[in-house]
Order: C-alpha cells, then structure tokens, then sequence
C-alpha cells in the first residue's frame, strides 16, 4: 500500500520491478526493498527524492508469494524414476513367466 498519492510514473516502475521479485520467490518485504532499491539506482535526481518511493509499505505477513520450483522438479524426478524402476521390473517378472511356460 501507499501512505500518500504517489507520481504515477515511479510508482508503475516500481510496481513492475516488485512484481517481478515477487515472481522470483522473494519475501514480499525484500521485494519491496529491491524494487525502492532498483529504482533509486535508476532514478535521475528529482525522482531520487524519498516522495516518489517511500509511500510504499508492506504490511501483514511478508512471506513469499510463490516457492522454489526446485522442490517440485526433485519429486517429478524421484515420480518418474519409480515409474521407470516399477516397469521394468513388471516387465522382467513377465518374462520369467513367459520363459517358464
């Protein structure tokens, strides 16, 4: 949220930039952060001034929007090798019973 009106043109950039390490996993607070951060870095003078950026807070709980996808990808893997384990194993128990009869 915003304490006070704030310059539309700052605001979407910084917005933007918010969003986008929000995206990336970041706590909401560190995206913030990054996205005042960014925008101080980028900023000429005039729009450096603390009105343009400052208003924006964070507030309730800062944790992250989205989690690692790392995590995700593992547990498709270990899926994925199971399945491959179990079928070949019912394959070759198939045929032993064939090579028997």
């Amino acid at each position: 949220m915003t304490l006070w009106q704030v310059e539309d043109k700052s605001g979407v950039k910084i917005m933007e930039d918010f969003y986008h390490y929000l995206s990336k996993g970041k706590r909401k607070d560190v995206a913030l952060r990054m996205a005042k951060l960014n925008h101080l870095n980028n900023s000429d003078p005039l729009t450096a001034h603390p009105h343009f950026w400052l208003g924006y807070v964070n507030i309730g709980n800062p944790d992250p929007l989205y989690t690692s996808k790392d995590v995700y990808f593992v547990i498709f893997l270990f899926i994925a090798i199971l399945l491959v384990f179990a079928d070949w194993h019912f394959r070759r128990k198939r045929l032993k019973r064939k090579i028997q009869i």
